[in-house]
C-alpha cells in the first residue's frame, strides 16, 4: 500500500516510517522545506527506503502531489509544541497551533478532498478532544468534525500521553503528566476499572505507531477509536 506521511520528522512520524517500511509498504515522508533540522530525518528516511518529498505547504502544491502520487492513505500527524511556538515567534515566525495542527491539517485534508474521494485520512488526534478544552483538544476536535462530515473515509486515534525512552524532545510536561497518569492508572486497575486505565495510560512511539499502520492498512471505518479497544 502507498502511504504519504505528513508530520514525519516529528516523534510519531518517525516511528510511523520505520513501522510502515517494516510491514512492507510504499513509504513516501514529507519533510518541511526549508528545514534544517528535517535534513538528518530525510537522510534516514532514504537511507531505510521511504521517498522524501519536501512539497511547499500551499494548497496548490499538495493538490498537484497528491495527484502525481496517488497514495492509498494520507497520514496527519502534524503538531507543534509550546516550546517550538515561541521560539519561533521570537524570530517572527508562527508555528502555532492555529497555523500548524490545524491550518496546516486542512490544507492537506481539503486537497485531498479535491484530488480524490477516496485517499484514506488516518489522523493523530488526542485522548480529550472537545469543542469546549483547551486550544489543543479543540484544534482536534475541530479537525475530527471536519473529517466526519468529508467524504474521504477516514480513521481516527485518540492516544494519552505519548512517551518513551527514544524520544528526542525534552517535553518535560508531557514525561510528567505520563508518569503521574500511568500511577492513577495503576490505581484504576487496582480497583477493577481496567477499561479507564487502559484508555489514560501513557504509549510508546513504536506501540502507538503499529496501532495506526495496522488500522491505515485495514479498510477504514470513518471512526474515533481509543487506546483501551487495543489494550484488552
Amino acid at each position: 500500500m502507498r502511504l504519504l506521511i505528513a508530520g514525519a520528522t516529528g516523534y510519531v512520524g518517525q516511528n510511523v516510517v520505520a513501522e510502515a517500511l517494516r510491514a512492507g509498504h510504499e513509504v513516501i515522508a514529507h519533510v518541511r522545506p526549508g528545514s534544517a533540522s528535517g535534513d538528518e530525518a530525510a537522510a534516514g528516511f532514504s537511507a531505510a527506503g521511504a521517498r522524501v518529498v519536501r512539497t511547499p505547504w500551499t494548497a496548490e502544491a499538495w493538490r498537484q502531489q497528491l495527484a502525481a502520487d496517488a497514495p492509498e492513505r494520507l497520514f496527519l500527524l502534524l503538531g507543534t509544541t509550546a516550546a517550538r511556538t515561541k521560539a519561533a515567534a521570537e524570530r517572527g515566525i508562527d508555528v502555532s497551533q492555529q497555523t500548524v495542527d490545524l491550518g496546516l491539517t486542512m490544507l492537506a485534508v481539503t486537497a485531498a478532498r479535491s484530488v480524490s474521494p477516496t485517499i484514506g485520512l488516518v489522523y493523530l488526534s488526542s485522548l480529550g478532544a472537545s469543542p469546549t478544552g483547551n486550544e489543543y483538544l479543540r484544534v482536534r476536535a475541530t479537525i475530527e468534525a471536519a473529517l466526519v462530515s468529508g467524504p474521504n473515509p477516514f480513521t481516527v486515534v485518540r492516544p494519552s500521553f505519548i512517551t518513551g525512552p527514544d524520544r528526542d524532545e525534552a517535553r518535560l510536561g508531557e514525561r510528567i503528566g505520563a508518569l503521574v497518569g500511568d500511577a492513577a492508572c495503576a490505581v484504576l486497575r487496582a480497583f477493577g476499572a481496567r477499561g479507564l486505565a487502559s484508555r489514560w495510560a501513557s504509549i510508546t512511539g513504536p506501540s502507538l505507531a503499529t496501532i495506526l499502520v495496522t488500522l491505515a492498512t485495514e479498510p477504514l471505518d470513518r471512526r474515533v477509536h481509543e487506546l483501551d479497544a487495543f489494550r484488552r
